[in-house]
């Protein structure tokens, strides 16, 4: 890469700034749950220094976003700008067909390919495509609303598009370029039919639901910013038929960004801290930790848990053309706590025999070939994070943040799906950016490490 472009590490990490400092701002408990995380790693990270192969810098600063998109074209759309910040498609994560807690939608998780640029900017992003074409979940009748409603949408801005392709046709963007970039992008993941809290209270319509407003007051308001509508019908009749997440991504003028999530060390002390004070789900999602035989838990994979989403004020138009005051449940704040990357031995055992099956020192699942670890010239071994995420979590805590009337799914015959995830993985093979296996990058990682000895 010349000197005129701004390294994709570099542009990652700023765009990840941005855009927690944008999350700040659309979520009110956002910066009160980043604090009781970094307490509790700093604590932690003073008890058990050696505990840990990431640094208290990195799990700091690293963070996971979520979007969701609504139609292949605006998936290739958000493909295109993550190669701008060395972001690639990791592993499909299938939700509609889960035995339990299924919700309409396939994903993939964008993120850096290399130890070195995980280290450097330790940013991914879970993107989501809505399956409309799936009738178990949407009625033709209303798969022909929806995908007329989002035909010809588009995430970025025409100005952020001409980067992209920019970046495209000559293999990089200058930092003025890139920050430019950035600064529309971190727009384009903000809800924007979100209304400021303050705003609504100078005109009293605070928590004062379907509340027509006069044309005077809105007059008024789009002095101050520019205002945008819902759908009402749409919304309502998508939000009645049970697909929650099917309103999220079809009624908006885009995507937005529904949690940006936070690492800890210890998501048990991080779970009991924020329960004081903030309305949780119910449990911890993942596999349990190891009582390791040596005192010190092993944690498997990644486990998760979040604080429910909150109801914010949007403003719906009527079928009448009125506008009135709404809600819409969007942000909600999750929180990880990463653990060993498990080999595809060790994902069947964990899957068929569960947490018991395991041994419990890090030496014995080495050895019996079920996590991947690094090795040095010391001897010394070290256990290689699991960067990516579990299709069953994912569900769960989605779930915990919709309405209790939430995807009834019409039982019919699976394999008439079967080719949902092939056509998913196919949207990228299309766009020349195919979705990696992540057991490929982790078993290039020990081996790598292994070589580096000799």
């Amino acid at each position: 890469m010349t000197e005129k472009f701004m390294p994709p590490d570099d542009a990652r990490a700023l765009f990840a700034y941005k855009l927690s400092k944008m999350y700040e701002q659309a979520d009110p408990q956002y910066k009160k749950m980043i604090n009781i995380v970094r307490d509790v790693n700093e604590t932690y990270m003073k008890n058990h220094p050696d505990s840990t192969t990431d640094t208290l810098d990195r799990v700091t600063q690293e963070r996971h976003g979520a979007i969701r998109v609504a139609t292949p074209s605006e998936l290739n759309e958000v493909a295109d700008f993550f190669k701008v910040f060395g972001m690639f498609p990791v592993n499909v994560y299938d939700l509609t067909s889960l035995k339990r807690d299924s919700v309409p939608i396939i994903g993939t998780a964008f993120r850096p390919i290399t130890k070195e640029g995980l280290i450097k900017a330790p940013f991914r992003m879970f993107v989501s495509l809505l399956q409309l074409d799936d009738e178990r979940f949407f009625s033709k009748e209303l798969k022909a609303k929806a995908k007329t409603y989002v035909k010809n949408r588009h995430i970025f801005s025409k100005h952020a598009r001409s980067l992209i392709e920019k970046h495209k046709n000559e293999g990089g963007l200058s930092k003025k370029d890139m920050e430019v970039l950035i600064e529309s992008s971190v727009e384009s993941f903000k809800l924007t039919e979100q209304l400021p809290v303050e705003l609504l209270k100078n005109f009293g319509y605070l928590h004062d639901e379907s509340k027509i407003i006069s044309k005077e007051t809105l007059a008024k308001i789009e002095k101050k910013r520019k205002l945008y509508y819902v759908d009402e019908e749409l919304y309502t009749e998508l939000i009645k038929d049970g697909s929650d997440i099917a309103a999220d991504i079809i009624c908006f003028r885009g995507t937005h960004i529904n949690h940006l999530t936070p690492r800890t060390y210890d998501i048990e002390e991080v779970y009991h801290g924020l329960s004081q004070e903030f309305n949780m789900i119910e449990k911890i999602q993942g596999p349990e930790p190891i009582t390791s035989s040596t005192g010190k838990n092993i944690v498997l994979q990644l486990r998760q848990t979040s604080y429910k989403a909150i109801p914010i004020p949007i403003l719906f138009r009527t079928k009448e053309r009125k506008i009135k005051l709404g809600c819409h449940k969007n942000p909600f704040g999750e929180i990880e706590q990463r653990g060993l990357a498990l080999t595809e031995k060790g994902v069947l055992l964990l899957k068929n025999e569960g947490i018991k099956a395991f041994p419990t020192t890090h030496k014995e699942i080495a050895s019996q070939q079920l996590g991947y670890y690094e090795y040095s010239s010391t001897n010394k071994m070290h256990s290689i994070t699991y960067e990516d995420f579990l299709a069953v979590s994912a569900a769960e805590i989605f779930k915990s943040n919709l309405s209790d009337d939430i995807s009834k799914i019409k039982k019919q015959e699976q394999k008439k799906y079967n080719d949902h995830v092939q056509r998913f993985i196919q949207i990228f093979e299309n766009n020349g950016i195919p979705i990696m296996n992540s057991h490929t990058l982790y078993q290039i990682q020990q081996t790598q490490s292994k070589e580096n000895i000799n």
